[in-house]
């Protein structure tokens, strides 16, 4: 039964103040139940896809850290970042330290996007990131250190939720009962 906007009768003939409350009430109700409609996804606490959101944010952070540990291959920033670690942060055996953080982001980055051991992949990253913003960052995780540290909470979001099904660990763990 459609609804009407305004139903003449005796008494709200005699009160325009309530004809026009009445109408207004009745004209907000069928704009809300309409944008409520169109906005359900949006006001939901409800996931929409949680596969799909994780395959994003493991792409997103495993591509970026894959650029990232391309590094290792080059000497010369290797060795710039090797005396940034000796001279500024003070690091021991700066050399191996340089390699084992870029290895950690390049490989990382690969299970990440592979969806290949995406917990180990994504502490390699959060674990560098978090020594980052607490030794270059200096802790400031509202200021310089700010996108090291929400990549590190990237890191730990999947963590604690696995790489979701679009990933090779589903195919590989599902047979083991994981």
């Amino acid at each position: 039964m459609p609804l009407k906007l305004c139903e003449l009768d005796y008494n709200s003939l005699l009160s325009p103040a309530k004809l026009i409350k009445e109408t207004l009430r009745k004209v907000s109700f069928i704009i809300s139940k309409k944008i409520m409609k169109k906005t359900k996804y949006l006001l939901n606490a409800d996931a929409i896809n949680i596969d799909t959101g994780l395959l994003l944010l493991r792409l997103v952070v495993g591509l970026n850290f894959i650029n990232h540990g391309q590094g290792l291959f080059d000497i010369k920033s290797m060795n710039e970042f090797a005396d940034f670690l000796s001279k500024d942060l003070h690091f021991p055996y700066p050399v191996f330290m340089a390699y084992l953080r870029t290895g950690g982001e390049l490989f990382g980055g690969i299970m990440l996007v592979l969806g290949l051991f995406t917990r180990i992949g994504a502490f390699l990253i959060g674990f560098t990131m978090l020594v980052a913003v607490f030794t270059a960052g200096k802790g400031d995780i509202f200021g310089q250190a700010e996108i090291t540290f929400l990549y590190a909470i990237c890191c730990l979001s999947i963590i604690l939720m696995g790489s979701g099904k679009y990933a090779i660990d589903k195919i590989i763990f599902k047979k083991k009962g994981y």
